[in-house]
């Protein structure tokens, strides 16, 4: 935590709230915070710096502020084939256990928190469209995702993103905007009964091992198109 500021691009700092100006009744703060991430692409968010890794929870923003008091927009969360908790300098273990993206990202990409054995919960922002493979593979402390608060813009699920984690759904319907959900998304996760439409590619084990499974129901799309449905995809 760097302070607080006075408006909201957070550049009138005050060195301590004894320093408020006086005259006026309501005074409107801002806290500045130090950025949690490195950004090899200006909209993209590639890796945890050390101190993002050293908090129990981290906030991944849609907007920050550069050196040069630009405002940058991110729309991605990950990039490059490995996890943003990797780190190529000073490597110090995550202790990270809850993710909350921000409002106005839109894709989490393949392998960005894989095998973040430590983290518990993550929140999700209703503008996410897409989900790489591997997105969240071997969380196996992952417990709690607000999955269905994507379903208004969420279109491809992809490989394995959930694949070994502990998550439960009592149910998922998933809406009809869905295209594709990729082999593996779901294996071994806990989901007592399923909605899903007829226009959606289902891949191998998209379900697979899911020994709470007590029901399935395909609903008839709106629109129709060529859709594969692999044999294997509910095999327990």
């Amino acid at each position: 935590f760097d302070g607080w500021c006075l408006d909201a691009e957070l550049q009138r700092g005050i060195a301590n709230l004894k320093n408020v100006p006086e005259g006026s009744e309501e005074i409107t703060l801002y806290a500045k915070w130090s950025l949690v991430f490195t950004s090899l692409d200006p909209k993209t968010i590639n890796n945890l710096n050390a101190l993002g890794r050293s908090q129990k929870e981290i906030k991944l923003p849609s907007k920050y502020i550069d050196d040069e008091g630009n405002t940058k927009t991110i729309t991605q969360v990950g990039g490059g084939g490995s996890s943003i908790f990797s780190a190529t300098t000073n490597y110090t273990p995550s202790q990270v256990e809850k993710v909350i993206i921000d409002e106005g990202i839109t894709y989490v990409a393949a392998r960005s928190f894989k095998d973040a054995n430590i983290l518990r919960e993550v929140v999700l922002p209703s503008t996410i469209t897409s989900l790489g493979d591997n997105a969240f593979s071997g969380c196996y402390n992952l417990t709690n995702i607000n999955l269905e608060n994507t379903f208004s813009s969420l279109k491809n699920i992809g490989k394995s993103v959930f694949e070994g984690c502990a998550i439960s759904f009592k149910k998922i319907e998933f809406p009809e905007s869905i295209k594709s959900i990729g082999a593996s998304a779901f294996s071994g996760c806990w989901i007592n009964e399923i909605e899903i439409y007829s226009n959606t590619n289902v891949d191998g084990l998209v379900f697979g091992y899911n020994f709470a499974l007590e029901k399935v129901t395909v609903k008839q799309a709106q629109t129709q198109g060529s859709v594969w449905v692999d044999p294997d995809a509910f095999m327990l």
